[in-house]
């Protein structure tokens, strides 16, 4: 699920759908990796509290280390903007329009200097000058516009998807269309009225057991939501074929504001959860009645996407304070995914493995991108970066997707942009039909 910094900064293709820093080079050194991980730390703590000041000096502090960082020099612009500061947000809308980013603030999200000639001309330069990579197309269309979808998976054994609704508190089954654009029928694995299902966040199957795995809990979007629930959320798992529940799991310390995000399932079985409001990242091992803490509190900063590789030896981690944090399963060692410049890492929400390497949905910026991290055989390290979709016209905060026939099903538009402050919908008249693209990832 988007962390609250995702709903502050909303706002010509290269043929091989490259971006700055995919060439094979050197990837940063360990003790310039430490020095981005504080910045981001700052960077993000500060938008959350509105404090632009700090955090375009944070965002600054990125471009010291690697002026190629097209997601930091995008939030730097505007966090200098929400300050007036022109001249220095000119210089970051000219270093986007020079690396022909694709990542062009939205004019709103500029404020009153928006407002100004200058720099209204120089942010259609940009807007030229930048990247569109829009060929996905829309595979199906659930005409269900309030659902304010999350979370989707997929079972390859019966190919349908499973689409979970942040407000309406229950989970589709999707049967996968036959050609794109389609409507398809639904039905209600889980019909709303479950009182083990708040808002759908993270779903992820478990085909070989037949498991349906959900990360819930109580949240304002969610129809029937109480004020005294809020920060309380669980895990629950369903059978697969027929709804049923199967169990509930409470985080460890009761007393603490949690939001289980995503899940991954590891090749034995065990469920593993990212907690966006803690920073930890909890395990049910196959057959434990408790989730037990496999990270602690504070290891992260507001955690995310989370992916389990097919072979069973790694665990990959998206947080906004380290990118992506590899997990080694067999070791429990636990270190930051190396990169070199110009690769950007930070800010992703759906996170899969696939083939080798990692694709992920970046998220806080408008417009969203979704890219694919070539790694190194055998080692937690980005040698190649690849963009797979940005600037797509279906796009309204894409959230997670869904790896299945060597695609990525995608929810294109989550509509999160029509939440009110406190995160209740506002007027739902603007709300369409939620579509589903599928990415090609051969």
């Amino acid at each position: 699920m988007l962390a609250t910094v995702g709903l502050l900064i909303g706002g010509c293709s290269s043929p091989s759908g490259s971006v700055a820093g995919s060439k094979l080079r050197e990837t940063l050194p360990p003790e310039s990796l430490a020095r981005l991980a504080e910045a981001w730390a700052d960077g993000g703590k500060a938008l959350e509290r509105g404090d632009w000041s700090t955090a375009g000096w944070a965002f600054e502090r990125v471009l010291e280390i690697d002026p190629e960082e097209e997601v930091a020099r995008h939030l730097a612009a505007v966090a200098r903007a929400r300050i007036e500061a022109e001249t220095d947000t000119l210089e970051h809308l000219r270093r986007l329009r020079d690396l022909g980013s694709d990542l062009v603030p939205e004019l709103e999200a500029l404020g009153t200097l928006g407002e100004r000639a200058e720099v209204r001309s120089v942010l259609d330069e940009v807007r030229a000058a930048a990247r569109i990579r829009a060929a996905a197309p829309v595979a199906l269309k659930i005409d269900i516009p309030d659902l304010y979808p999350e979370g989707i998976a997929w079972d390859p054994e019966t190919g349908a998807l499973f689409i979970g609704s942040l407000h309406r508190r229950e989970i589709l089954r999707v049967p996968l269309p036959a050609g794109s654009g389609d409507e398809t029928e639904v039905e209600r694995l889980v019909p709303p009225g479950n009182p083990d299902l708040g808002a759908v966040v993270g779903l992820r199957v478990d085909a070989e057991r037949r498991y349906l795995w959900a990360a819930t809990g109580a949240d304002p979007l969610a129809q029937g939501f109480r004020e005294s629930e809020r920060g309380r959320s669980w895990l629950v798992r369903f059978d697969l074929d027929t709804g049923e529940l199967q169990g509930r799991w409470d985080p460890p310390e009761p007393e603490s504001t949690h939001q289980l995000n995503d899940v991954a399932i590891d090749s034995e079985g065990n469920a593993w959860v990212t907690d966006t409001y803690t920073g930890a990242v909890y395990r049910l091992a196959q057959g434990s009645t408790e989730l037990e803490i496999a990270q602690s509190p504070g290891s992260f900063l507001w955690p995310n996407g989370i992916a389990a590789s097919p072979d069973g030896r790694s665990l990959w981690i998206a947080d906004w304070r380290y990118g992506v944090t590899h997990l080694d399963l067999e070791t429990g060692r636990r270190s930051r995914l190396s990169h070199p410049p110009g690769v950007s890492i930070h800010g992703f929400d759906g996170l899969y493995a696939y083939e080798g390497d990692l694709v992920g949905i970046l998220n806080p910026v408008r417009p969203a991108r979704v890219v694919r991290l070539r790694l190194a055989e055998g080692e937690p390290r980005v040698v190649a970066q690849e963009l797979l979709v940005t600037r797509h016209p279906a796009f309204d905060i894409p959230t997670t997707g869904a790896v299945a026939h060597d695609s990525l099903w995608l929810i294109a538009n989550s509509q999160m942009r029509s939440l009110g402050p406190d995160g209740r919908a506002l007027d739902a008249s603007d709300l369409r039909p939620i579509d589903i693209l599928r990415v090609d990832l051969r």
